[in-house]
């Protein structure tokens, strides 16, 4: 029996990828990461030594690890900016 070929080939490259790792193993890396950077500060290899002892592809953890530098980042600016209009609230009630 032979392979039986889409016609249209091109459908295929329109789904959307398999997610090849559990969102818990994503989670679970990028926390290992952060406790260990805190350990150790400035210490290289870091990130491919968490990937090596999850299984995980060597592209994948970083780009993970920037993913969530960046949202804990712009947390970080929304709590300043709310903290700053709270205090702004704060002066308007006393006057």
């Amino acid at each position: 029996m032979g392979s039986v070929q889409s016609a249209e080939p091109w459908k295929d490259a329109l789904k959307p990828a398999q997610r090849k790792y559990p969102a818990e193993l994503v989670e679970r890396a990028v926390r290992m990461v952060a406790e260990k950077q805190k350990q150790s500060p400035g210490r290289s290899g870091i990130i491919r030594e968490v990937g090596d002892l999850l299984g995980i592809h060597p592209e994948a953890l970083p780009y993970w690890v920037k993913k969530a530098e960046a949202r804990t980042d712009r947390q970080a600016v929304v709590a300043q900016q709310e903290r700053e209009w709270v205090r702004e609230l704060e002066k308007e009630v006393r006057v």
